[in-house]
């Protein structure tokens, strides 16, 4: 390939990456004497599924198979190690994990909500429930991407960006809380959010959304649904002298910001 086309920034990074990305995910035992075996099983193992994909009587009992697989371990089907061979070139990207949210792992006994959260969630329910009917859980797989709470080990998944509202611009927060409730369909995710600085002591602002930007850990309380949740951020704390810690806040969501960027340098 060098010989051809010259060192890998003058073509086509993307066409290493695909095989990195192959590399990375194939099962190896990690001993150097039998790597290059486990290699080609793993690439034969994986010819064969797409041999069998491409015969189309088989494809009603793959995807009830599938089916029967999300539903008895409660996780999405992009969990599973060949899920990247059941894709929409096959036919059953359209079946294959619909479903909104798949409920994690369940908590048990009594939680602690902060007094802060019963307002706005009066308010997105009318005042209907309140979190003493509520069913508590550690994590929640939205579109397939799993999302954590700060409280115990999923943590790291709990940083997100979200929407207050529908029609709001994105902010960052933490989630604290996800609930569902026996009346109400759907899943609860309780949010507080950070409050940037003002832009003149940010220096992030001036590159953009790619550079991010900083923000306080403020006890703003915000109830969304599962179609809030825009993606997950991160957020790194930096060195302050104030009495407020200073956090720098990066959103991993980078199509809107992109496609943002693209439509205002057309519109100039």
């Amino acid at each position: 390939m060098l010989e051809w086309f010259g060192p890998v920034h003058a073509h086509s990074a993307p066409y290493y990456e695909r095989y990195i990305n192959f590399m990375h995910r194939a099962q190896i035992n990690r001993k150097p004497s039998n790597m290059e075996v486990s290699f080609m099983l793993a690439s034969a193992r994986s010819a064969n599924m797409h041999a069998l994909l491409a015969n189309e009587d088989e494809h009603g009992n793959i995807t009830e198979m599938m089916h029967r697989l999300t539903t008895l371990t409660g996780e999405p089907a992009r969990g599973y190690h060949r899920v990247d061979d059941f894709d929409a070139a096959h036919g059953f990207g359209v079946t294959i994990g619909v479903a909104e949210h798949t409920l994690g792992s369940r908590l048990a006994g009594d939680v602690s909500v902060e007094d802060g959260y019963q307002a706005p969630l009066s308010e997105l329910l009318s005042g209907a429930v309140d979190f003493n009917h509520a069913l508590f859980y550690d994590d929640v797989y939205i579109g397939g991407i799993p999302y954590g709470r700060t409280g115990l080990s999923k943590w790291r998944n709990s940083s997100v960006m979200f929407r207050p509202t529908p029609s709001a611009k994105p902010q960052a927060g933490q989630i604290d809380h996800i609930a569902q409730f026996y009346s109400e369909p759907g899943v609860f995710l309780a949010v507080h959010s950070f409050t940037p600085v003002e832009a003149a002591s940010d220096p992030y602002k001036r590159y953009g959304p790619a550079a991010g930007y900083l923000g306080t850990l403020s006890r703003r309380f915000h109830i969304v649904t599962a179609s809030g949740l825009v993606s997950h951020c991160a957020i790194t704390k930096m060195a302050s002298d104030d009495e407020d810690d200073i956090f720098h806040i990066l959103s991993l969501e980078k199509a809107t910001h992109i496609a943002e960027t693209t439509s205002k340098d057309f519109n100039k």
